[in-house]
């Protein structure tokens, strides 16, 4: 969403062989940390979220439109893909965090749409692993990013 020059795609061909394909560019990527790949991939297994919202649907509208994160999409071997767009959570002006700041998003929580339908809270302590920048598997340090994160 906010940065696709950092977006990535990685393509399982065996298991024990990949390909890492910058969405920006469309161009693969060589070399890269193939380590840092299996780490990511078996991220994805621990994936899930913390419970079910209902949203109305103006400020559902109005989160869609300000406050976009992450897509993350998985296409399995027979080809279905399964989506997930994630969204920070708006707070309510007057909410301060703990060193006097206005807190003007959740800094803990997201809201997760499952393929377009479903609405979930998850929690960025359980997505953070997996939305690294594209830098991640270069072997570059994470000071060298330049990565705006969240």
């Amino acid at each position: 969403y906010g940065a696709p020059q950092f977006s990535w795609e990685i393509i399982n061909l065996n298991n024990k062989n990949f390909k890492l394909r910058s969405l920006a560019t469309r161009s693969f990527v060589e070399p890269f940390d193939t380590g840092a790949v299996k780490m990511i991939l078996k991220e994805f297994k621990a994936l899930g979220f913390e419970a079910f919202v209902e949203i109305n649907s103006t400020r559902l509208d109005s989160v869609k439109a300000k406050y976009a994160l992450y897509k993350i999409s998985v296409t399995d071997r027979n080809g279905k893909i399964r989506t997930l767009d994630l969204f920070q959570i708006p707070m309510q002006p007057g909410i301060y965090t703990m060193d006097g700041r206005e807190a003007k998003v959740d800094v803990d929580k997201m809201y997760g749409i499952v393929d377009g339908t479903t609405t979930t809270i998850c929690q960025y302590y359980t997505y953070d692993p997996v939305t690294v920048p594209i830098n991640f598997f270069l072997g570059q340090k994470p000071v060298d990013w330049g990565y705006p994160g969240r």
